[in-house]
């Protein structure tokens, strides 16, 4: 199955600057667009116009890299495996503990919006 590039808007759904993790204040993690994989679109979700927010949630190491990612609710028409394997590309900056440690999660919750990409448009002809 060929797979298209898809228009898709992460975002991370936490109070500003602030999560908790074991009962610890921390930092919380931020995406960092430019060392994160882009999403592909399957034929079928393309076919559909798939489009609304999934729920996910995965392990942060103390690096930033989510692993062990599981879909909490999902989109139409997207399979489950492309929306972990999506997140599981993603790099985020890492969570910082009271201390100004870097730390891992291991209940790390975001939405990801997952937008159909644009119909592209005819090229007008002339005669």
């Amino acid at each position: 199955m060929r797979a298209v590039l898809a228009a898709v808007v992460l975002v991370v759904s936490m109070a500003p600057g602030l999560a908790r993790a074991d009962g610890k204040l921390l930092r919380v993690p931020t995406l960092i667009p430019e060392k994160s994989l882009p999403f592909k679109f399957s034929q079928e979700a393309m076919a559909h116009h798939a489009a609304g927010v999934a729920q996910l949630k995965c392990e942060l190491s103390d690096s930033g890299k989510p692993h062990g990612c599981k879909v909490l609710s999902g989109v139409a028409h997207v399979k489950d495996q492309e929306l972990t394997d999506f997140a599981e590309g993603l790099t985020f900056s890492p969570a910082i503990n009271k201390d100004g440690v870097a730390v891992a999660l291991t209940d790390f919750r975001f939405p990801v919006r997952v937008v159909s990409p644009l119909v592209p448009q005819m090229p007008s002809l002339r005669f």
